[in-house]
């Protein structure tokens, strides 16, 4: 082989190397852009059906569906599923006993085919770690597999306390706290347990509380928005659908989207 065939060889595996690189390089940035957008766009829906017309889920094109258990038919959780959305249930029972077995134990298994994950009530104090850790002990002990979530109460919580309950991930719903108070005192010591978080906004009913504070308006939500964007954590919006408040929510979630 001649030299100037062996420089014409090596010039050319060094170009096939370098186009790969830059091709790989460029699949990279496009993929992060995009995963990038897809966060910035990315707002899940928290209701319960009795706010939305029977036979007709109204969603828009959300990835994450909170439902609630007590009203929701299992058709409904059938369909967000075949549409590959992640879809989290609230099982509201009475607290004693802690867990309602019965219930579960029917529950569970008619749904669990369909659904990412499930939390017991909502909003739970501290004084509710020993029930949120007995139903998550009792869950695994029958489904190992199913993922379970715990909603902690931004006023009756102290969230320093968040390591000592048993979860697979956390659903928190500071509403009214603007950052960096939404970041310090809950959203930080959250996402510290590396587990996934799902945070709950309020943009039409209960989105003002101004009876509680002067400064308490629906604004706040575009700070932890912003927060949550940057930390990768999944948000969704109470109660899309409550009547009367569904123009107003759809407007507001715009200006989300534009911040």
């Amino acid at each position: 082989m001649t030299r100037i065939n062996r420089k014409l060889i090596i010039a050319t595996l060094v170009g096939l190397i370098l186009t790969t690189v830059l091709c790989s390089w460029g699949n990279f940035n496009h993929r992060n852009s995009r995963q990038h957008s897809q966060r910035q766009l990315s707002i899940g829906a928290h209701f319960s059906y009795s706010t939305l017309e029977k036979q007709d889920l109204r969603t828009p094109n959300c990835d994450i569906y909170l439902l609630e258990n007590y009203n929701t038919p299992l058709w409904v959780y059938q369909d967000l599923h075949k549409k590959g959305k992640t879809v989290g249930v609230k099982i509201y029972q009475e607290t004693h006993p802690w867990p309602q077995t019965a219930y579960i134990d029917n529950f569970i298994p008619r749904t669990m085919k369909y659904v990412d994950f499930y939390m017991f009530w909502e909003e739970n104090g501290t004084e509710m770690i020993p029930e949120m850790n007995s139903s998550y002990d009792y869950i695994k002990e029958n489904w190992p597999d199913v993922q379970v979530y715990q909603s902690l109460s931004t006023n009756r919580f102290d969230f320093a306390r968040i390591g000592e309950v048993k979860a697979d991930g956390f659903v928190i719903n500071p509403r009214w706290w603007y950052s960096p108070y939404f970041e310090e005192k809950f959203l930080n010591p959250a996402l510290a347990t590396g587990k996934p978080i799902i945070n709950g906004i309020y943009l039409g009913v209960c989105s003002d509380g101004t009876q509680y504070h002067p400064t308490a308006t629906w604004e706040y939500a575009i700070d932890q928005y912003k927060a949550c964007r940057d930390n990768n954590v999944p948000v969704v919006v109470y109660e899309m659908f409550w009547p009367e408040y569904e123009e107003l929510v759809k407007e507001r979630i715009k200006i989300l989207l534009k911040s």
